[in-house]
């Protein structure tokens, strides 16, 4: 199945509240990967250029795999 490579970079700000920035959407994890090393050095990117793994919500960049044509998110959910 043909998949794509979701790259966003997660900043925290003083409140409590996360920003996030949607970086691009890539063919290959590589090309994720190379995207992050263009944009690293820039302001705000260059605060936190670390390659984070979801399970940890840290400052910093985020790949996240997806499977074209399934349904990633399959469960209802609640607002609080």
């Amino acid at each position: 199945m043909a998949s794509v490579f979701v790259l966003e970079h997660l900043h925290t700000l003083s409140s409590g509240e996360e920003s996030w920035k949607r970086i691009g959407i890539y063919r290959t994890w590589d090309d994720a990967l190379a995207a992050i090393e263009r944009v690293k050095s820039q302001p705000g990117f260059s605060d936190y250029p670390l390659l984070i793994d979801r399970l940890n919500d840290k400052d910093g960049f985020h790949i996240d795999k997806y499977t074209l044509n399934k349904d990633n998110w399959q469960e209802g959910y609640v607002t609080v």
